[in-house]
């Protein structure tokens, strides 16, 4: 387990973003839907659109249900865990986290 967290901790995650430029965006050109279509579709502008795709903006949990509207076989989860893992393995490299003390905390009921 200990070399699968290791592995998960240099590999970083794709940002939805990402995946939508390489893997959703050459099928919509080929199928003549153009990058302002698919804004409008959105109902988003095309500057936002552009910055998703440049992973320079993240997929809020609004724009998850709306591309996961779009793109029917994925969900709302989809796109959202994308972005949620990919913000943690950014903060994980980022985050100082030296001089924060470990609490321990015993077992409560609820």
């Amino acid at each position: 387990m200990a070399a699968m967290t290791a592995r998960h901790e240099t590999i970083k995650p794709a940002h939805p973003g990402e995946h939508l430029r390489e893997d959703y965006i050459p099928a919509l050109k080929r199928a003549g839907v153009t990058l302002s279509g698919l804004a409008r579709n959105l109902r988003t502008s095309r500057n936002n659109l552009n910055l998703i795709l440049d992973a320079r903006r993240g997929v809020s949990p609004e724009m998850a249900v709306k591309l996961a509207a779009v793109f029917p076989h994925t969900t709302p989860e989809f796109w959202a865990n994308m972005q949620s893992n990919h913000d943690l393995w950014l903060a994980r490299k980022t985050v100082d986290t030296s001089g924060i003390t470990a609490v321990a905390v015993g077992q409560q009921a609820v």
